[in-house]
């Protein structure tokens, strides 16, 4: 049975209203329909948290980990792990652990993927990543261990194990600037960034989908882009200091995962060729034919 935008809306309001206990109900009830959506799971373990049920909101947010590594999706897996440290900081040291084992196994991926491009390419619109099975995997509810070994592999890109830009760094910086990537959630038709705005991060997008605008000669916003999960965008401020060239805004829930200024200057000194990498990678992906035509348009 598929969920309706009343169902969903409900558990939204009660969260706003903090009923958690109320909202929790409500969203097992969203979830039998869909048990295996990232963003409602992840919702049900925020509730858990707030509710002080620290130990099931764990167990929660393992399972969503351990599926996403059984799947082969290691980007997400990330992310779903950053997010579960900021819930638990108390088990950082042990989550800690996990998160290493897993940016490890991206950046072996990687190194061992090494697929040549004929050309360079634009990762504008995005890298796809394959979505995971609608096939039910049953999680019991123990101590989080990642295991690696998954049936198939996916039948898209993972959008860090398979990047362009991440392919240019060593294993050794690879894993340091994986390691610096904090996890960031959007909902529906928010505002990521602001055109004009203080450049902040480079954000590679995780989950959900994203539309770029930009403003024209008249001061109208024309959209020019549409992002998909593996999508990196934000770089160009990061490297150049200058304010956001375009506004993001998301066109359902969105997660991201970010390197911030400050991360990439403490990375830089211990890995000073990074900025040049992403230097010449930028230098690929500016000025876009859309961008140009939508700036220039009276």
């Amino acid at each position: 049975m598929p969920i309706t935008n009343r169902e969903i809306m409900k558990v939204n309001q009660l969260i706003a209203k903090q009923k958690y206990d109320a909202a929790l109900k409500a969203l097992d009830t969203v979830l039998k329909a869909d048990p295996s959506n990232h963003f409602f799971r992840k919702q049900k373990a925020d509730i858990l948290h707030r509710l002080g049920k620290k130990r099931e909101c764990y167990s929660v947010c393992s399972a969503i980990v351990q599926d996403y590594m059984k799947a082969g999706f290691f980007t997400k897996a990330l992310a779903s792990l950053k997010h579960m440290k900021r819930l638990l900081p108390e088990r950082n040291d042990e989550l800690v652990q996990q998160e290493r084992l897993i940016v490890s196994k991206i950046a072996n991926e990687q190194k061992e993927s090494q697929p040549q491009p004929s050309s360079p390419m634009d990762l504008s619109a995005g890298i796809p990543i394959a979505q995971a099975s609608d096939d039910d995997l049953i999680i019991q509810s123990q101590e989080l261990e990642i295991n690696f070994e998954h049936v198939d592999e996916p039948e898209l890109s993972d959008a860090l194990t398979f990047s362009p830009l991440f392919r240019r760094f060593s294993l050794e910086e690879l894993t340091a600037l994986l390691e610096r990537l904090e996890n960031r959630s959007y909902q529906p038709g928010e505002i990521i960034f602001t055109e004009g705005e203080p450049s902040t991060g480079m954000l590679v997008l995780v989950h959900g989908s994203a539309r770029v605008y930009v403003r024209t000669r008249t001061g109208k916003s024309q959209q020019v882009r549409h992002l998909n999960e593996g999508a990196f965008f934000g770089e160009i401020g990061l490297i150049t200091g200058k304010p956001r060239t375009a506004t993001i805004t998301c066109t359902e829930n969105v997660e991201v995962l970010e390197l911030n200024s400050q991360a990439l200057d403490t990375l830089s000194n211990s890995h000073p060729e990074i900025y040049d990498i992403i230097i010449g990678y930028v230098r690929q992906r500016l000025g876009s034919p859309e961008e140009v035509e939508a700036r220039t348009r009276e």
